[in-house]
């Protein structure tokens, strides 16, 4: 059929019609979305979009700052230089680096870049190139800058020791952030790349102090998510720097102490009598805190592992140590509390039966007969042997609780041992034999299953020469005031008892007969008394070669405990000498030092 004209005009016109009702549909939809989006929806979408281009980023607070109680900083945050990059795609950074170790003359494998890439970026992305930059390497980087693109210097702030041997054990350290960290809490804050958190010592005791609270800025961002600016919102809010904290540490007396001991194995544990204020906790070998702060390389880690002298370990009150004799004032003050006469006199021939054993005195030809307080004086191992035998293991445990021994001093600091007091039912249970009459002996005279901690010495000297039979307590923190003995409980003893024992300590130092007489101060305003102490232990050789047994040998650890001055006691000591010998010669001319120089510079006089 063959259409008109006017029909074929028809059919477009209806045909137009349908297309432009279409197309108008169409556009109307696209106006009412657009509408929606623009305006109905214009908070929402405005917010997505700032999102996209505006980051928040975390700001690390600066951590507390920790004093000594003249106010020496110990530990502090200080301000270093650091090269960062921008891994930018424009950024040929091969060729980059190649230049920058150019320049710097450092090899590339020190750049975190090649060693530690996946672990060494800033919340903004940028990635930590070197660290510590000197002077003399920023002013090279800023002459060089046009030829080193997406290369730029950042001031930033780490923890920093600035005594770092001297007071490692007591302040610990500060290093990253571990995996297990983070799944153990909910803070943000832990998971910033420049966060560091408290590992040991007061820094992990006090971490929750010294921490602080963060504070968050806002950046705007470009297409690979890299910072253009930052925007100044109102809802930035700055970060809180973490407590202060004081110690009661005398840095000068600390670093008299340590600088004694550092080329040995040893601690050294000083109190104040009557306020409990710890003065110097010092243990060697010690290591360098500043390293593990930006991370400890495998080569200086395991040297630490290796150290036959256990460099990390707080020897103070994370090693146990038996007592040897100076556990004999203990059981002194049993037997006087039982009713034993300390004028009552036993003959010492050097050795004692019991059964088909002997049991030795130190002294092979004997001390002939003494009485209590010469026996303290000379250390007669016999005259204990019968003490113990008299009033038993049971007696003398009770006396030692009461002293500190065998329980946590509650010192602020983690990882302390609590000791050992041995009973009849623990040897029972846990070795399944009876307790003898020769496990009594040996307890008698410090040795056998008896352990202590340096600390836990210091203290028993400080209640034992307490002026008012106070339960002194120990603590790391200054406190405000001279004197508080009335927050520490009474020692349960006759005070009279209490005296007869001081005199036989008076007797070890200052009498020539006593086992500490050559190491006495002899200038009457800074006396002191004490009681030496030789434990004998077994330790491994140094060193194993291939198919070769390991050989025991036996060593002694020398110990001394004092106080000063003897008439009015203001400081306790302990001093502990691995392997030293005789405690009289390794040990007590350390204390006689530091009690010394300790009353010199607090001026302290004898009434």
């Amino acid at each position: 059929m063959i259409l008109n004209k006017f029909d074929k005009n028809k059919i477009f016109s209806r045909r137009l019609f349908f297309i432009i009702i279409l197309k108008s549909t169409f556009i109307l939809v696209l106006i009412a979305r657009l509408t929606y989006l623009q305006i109905l929806k214009y908070t929402k979408y405005s917010t997505l979009s700032d999102s996209n281009r505006i980051k928040s980023l975390i700001i690390p607070p600066l951590r507390g700052k920790i004093y000594d109680r003249n106010n020496e900083i110990i530990a502090t945050n200080s301000s270093y230089h650091r090269i960062l990059l921008n891994p930018s795609r424009k950024i040929n950074i091969a060729k980059t680096l190649n230049k920058l170790s150019k320049i710097l003359d450092i090899p590339k494998t020190k750049f975190f870049y090649y060693s530690k890439k996946s672990t060494h970026k800033s919340s903004d992305g940028y990635i930590l190139i070197y660290d510590n930059l000197s002077w003399n390497d920023i002013a090279k980087i800023e002459v060089n800058a046009p030829e080193l693109p997406g290369i730029y210097i950042e001031i930033a702030q780490r923890r920093f020791y600035p005594y770092e041997k001297l007071t490692a054990h007591i302040i610990g350290y500060v290093a990253s952030v571990s995996e297990k960290d983070i799944r153990h809490s909910n803070n943000a804050l832990l998971t910033h790349p420049d966060f560091k958190i408290g590992k040991n010592g007061i820094e992990k005791y006090f971490e929750n102090h010294l921490r602080g609270k963060a504070g968050f800025k806002h950046i705007e961002v470009d297409a690979y998510g890299y910072t253009i600016r930052n925007v100044d919102l109102n809802s930035s809010k700055k970060s809180i720097p973490g407590e202060n904290l004081t110690l009661s540490i005398d840095l000068e007396i600390q670093k008299y102490a340590y600088n004694l001991i550092k080329d040995i194995q040893a601690q050294i544990s000083l109190i104040n009598i009557e306020t409990g204020e710890i003065l110097a906790l010092a243990s060697a070998p010690s290591y360098e805190a500043n390293n593990f702060v930006s991370g400890i390389s495998n080569k200086d880690w395991n040297e630490l592992l290796d150290n036959q002298g256990k460099p990390m370990i707080n020897k103070a009150i994370s090693t146990q140590y038996p007592p040897g004799s100076i556990f004999k004032p203990i059981v002194a003050l049993t037997a006087l509390e039982n009713g034993f006469d300390p004028t009552r006199k036993i003959k010492c021939t050097g050795e004692m039966r019991l059964g088909r054993r002997k049991f030795h005195c130190w002294k092979k030809e004997g001390h002939g007969e003494l009485d209590l307080v010469s026996a303290i004086e000379q250390s007669c191992n016999i005259y204990f042997y019968h003490l113990g035998r008299e009033v038993g293991i049971a007696n003398i445990v009770k006396t030692a609780k009461e002293f500190g021994f065998g329980t946590h001093t509650n010192i602020t600091l983690p990882n302390e041992k609590k000791g050992f007091l041995p009973t009849k039912d623990w040897k029972k249970k846990y070795i399944g034999q009876p307790w003898v009459l020769g496990d009594t002996f040996n307890s008698s005279i410090g040795q056998g299953f008896i352990e202590i901690t340096g600390l836990q010495l210091a203290i028993f000297a400080a209640r034992l020469s307490s002026p008012e039979n106070k339960k002194i307590i120990p603590s790391l923190f200054k406190f405000d005031g001279n004197k508080h003995n009335n927050n520490f409980a009474e020692l349960p003893f006759d005070r009279n008892n209490i005296n007869i024992v001081l005199r036989g300590l008076y007797q070890v130092v200052n009498s020539k007969l006593g086992t500490a007489y050559y190491r006495r101060i002899k200038n009457k305003k800074y006396i002191m008394a004490g009681k030496t102490g030789t434990a004998q232990v077994v330790a491994i050789d140094h060193k194993k070669k291939d198919d070769e047994e390991v050989e025991f040998e036996k060593r002694n650890h020398g110990l001394f405990i004092g106080f000063a001055p003897f008439y009015h006691p203001k400081y306790a000591i302990s001093v502990i000498v691995e392997h030293g010998g005789s405690g009289s010669v390794s040990a007590t001319p350390i204390a006689k030092k530091i009690l010394y120089k300790t009353q010199k510079i607090y001026n302290q006089t004898t009434t």
